[in-house]
């Protein structure tokens, strides 16, 4: 398995980026899986700092008008840190490995994520300050399969 000093840069794999570009809706809810290499603790953003063991994560997001446009900055290493999720994707032991999208209406995106929370460890408040969710990023328990 490959280490990551902070100084090394990743490059998102070519096919994810070609997926991604080649979207035929403008608008829906993605699902972005994301490994951790190594366990950190990252402040993000008004939270308090978060540990994130080592593992496979899953978060729920949408985008209404320019989907393409979103996930092709959340595959960016280097952006303003904006959403929580950026915060995470900016540590190098975080990295997307799948993108996942719907298309459906923004209120699928809390529909998801509380399904989502039946099954998998939730990242308390991550995601989620403008829902009444508990988390949109779930920690994937480490046998379990997701899709």
């Amino acid at each position: 398995m490959k280490t990551f000093t902070t100084t090394q840069k990743r490059e998102i794999p070519n096919y994810i980026r070609n997926c991604v570009q080649n979207l035929e809706y403008s608008s829906g809810v993605y699902l972005l899986l994301v490994r951790v290499e190594k366990g950190v603790w990252i402040e993000v953003g008004s939270l308090m700092k978060t540990h994130f063991p080592p593992g496979f994560y899953i978060y729920i997001g949408s985008a209404q008008n320019s989907l393409i446009k979103r996930l092709l900055r959340h595959l960016k290493r280097h952006k303003r840190l904006h959403w929580h999720i950026d915060y995470l994707l900016e540590n190098p032991f975080a990295e997307i490995i799948g993108v996942y999208t719907i298309r459906a209406g923004k209120e699928y995106e809390c529909r998801i994520a509380r399904i989502l929370s039946k099954k998998y460890e939730s990242v308390m408040g991550f995601g989620c300050s403008d829902c009444s969710c508990r988390s949109h990023l779930f920690r994937l328990h480490p046998y379990s399969r997701f899709l």
